[in-house]
């Protein structure tokens, strides 16, 4: 632990970002009951609420953008603080929010937020990270989203819609204090600005000590094999790339398709579905501890038996969970069959659920992006790959909504399981093993490099 702890207290100073977003994304679970309720502070509709939820994507497209723009530019950490912005912005909004509309508004500014964190924290911990424990510390993105969730589903319902803001706050005042004295920028970025010397630093900090001069030399070769090709959006089209694109957006579309942002963000409207249960905000919680206890052990598991074998395991899994789910509904909603005897099935399922994609589809994606994209064109991959991720975000929590309240549960979680095993076929088939290997080896395998400019 001693070699590695410096590792570990960067990561974890960065992963405050995705904490703060992990609130933001679940906020409206305990919220939108409380909107919705008969006394709320703010009166909405069931229609309004599921655009509370969408409208995210608004600034989710703008997010990536912003941080591709200036993230090659001012370094990984500097964006990352530039994030916090419209993220402050936006929970000052909501604490002022006199309807829905500025609600809206404040959604879509934590958009941009939230995603000018998802693309550029990936980046940051796969380039501070040793191949031993790059792994682990990738997939603690997921965990920290999680705990945020917990946060969120622990306090949101017990404080008044005024409250809850200041929570969110003080999680990104610890990060801008902390990121301030202690979160280096990353030898990856300082090569790339020709800063050797403070590469050097930067390395030597990293990993405790003083001999960093083989990894910097490893870094300056990895940069000028990148430096060939010039750093566009087009360049992510080649064919040298193209397998990589590819499957960074099937993995990021494989966790919200299978239905796992709904499931968080609905997850006490699904409860409340079930009659004489346990109260729907305490389902709400079990739930999120199920997701952060088994997202450690998954971050632990990613570094021993690889990243291909969990995914894969994961996408069966959960595809059985969401069938079995939507069967319950189905029952519920069809059929005069007294339930009371099986009220338990929909919380057990999901947490069977919550347990099994967070052993895979929720913690290996991350890994696995920050590992596929060559320096050059890192910065563009993510951004793509983040827009595209709020676009399917928002359709997928749209289509939830419209179909739970016309048909029921049902429907939206046997679309959910068809599109798992879509995914896990296509897993199968294309996606390599990285577990333990260098970046500029994953690369070669892909033949996103050529092995013969790395041997001379």
């Amino acid at each position: 632990f001693k070699k590695f702890y410096r590792e570990f207290l960067a990561a974890f100073c960065a992963n405050l970002t995705i904490l703060s977003c992990g609130i933001a994304i679940i906020w409206p679970s305990p919220t939108l009951p409380i909107l919705l309720h008969d006394n709320s502070p703010l009166k909405i509709t069931s229609n309004q609420g599921a655009w509370i939820v969408a409208i995210l994507a608004v600034g989710g497209v703008l997010g990536p953008i912003i941080s591709a723009s200036i993230v090659d530019r001012v370094g990984r950490k500097l964006t990352l603080l530039v994030a916090t912005i419209p993220l402050i912005i936006a929970w000052i909004l909501i604490l002022l929010a006199k309807n829905v509309y500025i609600l809206y508004l404040a959604r879509i500014i934590t958009g941009i937020g939230i995603n000018m964190c998802l693309a550029t924290v990936p980046m940051y911990l796969g380039e501070i990270s040793t191949d031993q424990k790059r792994g682990f510390i990738t997939s603690m993105i997921s965990v920290m989203i999680i705990l945020g969730g917990i946060l969120t589903y622990s306090i949101g319902p017990f404080v008044s819609f005024r409250t809850f803001p200041w929570v969110a706050l003080g999680v990104i005042v610890l990060f801008l204090i902390l990121a301030m004295f202690i979160m280096p920028e990353t030898p990856y970025y300082l090569v790339s600005r020709d800063k050797i010397f403070e590469a050097e630093n930067s390395l030597k900090w990293l990993r405790n000590s003083d001999n960093v001069k083989t990894e910097v030399n490893m870094i300056q070769m990895s940069i000028e094999l990148a430096k060939q090709n010039r750093a566009t959006v087009r360049e992510l089209f080649t064919k040298r790339n193209r397998k990589s694109l590819f499957l960074v957006l099937a993995l990021h579309a494989s966790q919200l398709m299978s239905g796992s942002q709904v499931i968080e963000v609905f997850a006490q409207l699904i409860f409340e579905d079930v009659a004489d249960g346990l109260r729907a905000e305490y389902s709400a919680i079990i739930l999120g501890v199920v997701q952060l206890i088994s997202a450690i052990v998954s971050s632990i598991l990613l570094d021993k038996i690889g990243r291909r074998p969990l995914i894969i395991f994961s996408s069966i899994g959960c595809a059985i969970c969401t069938f079995l789910t939507g069967l319950y509904f189905l029952l519920a909603r069809s059929t005069n069959i007294e339930l009371k005897f099986i009220n338990w099935l929909p919380l057990t399922s999901l947490i069977f659920y919550t347990i099994i994609f967070n052993m895979g589809l929720s913690t290996t994606p991350f890994t696995i992006i920050a590992e596929i994209f060559p320096t050059n064109i890192k910065a563009h991959g993510i951004a793509t790959q983040t827009i595209f991720g709020a676009v399917v975000a928002a359709s997928t929590a749209k289509f939830f909504q419209v179909t739970h309240d016309s048909f029921g549960a049902t429907i939206p979680f046997w679309t959910f399981t068809i599109f798992l095993i879509i995914f896990c076929v296509t897993f199968w088939k294309h996606l390599p093993e990285t577990k333990g290997k260098s970046l500029n080896l994953i690369l070669n395998e892909m033949k996103v490099y050529d092995y013969s400019f790395q041997n001379k």
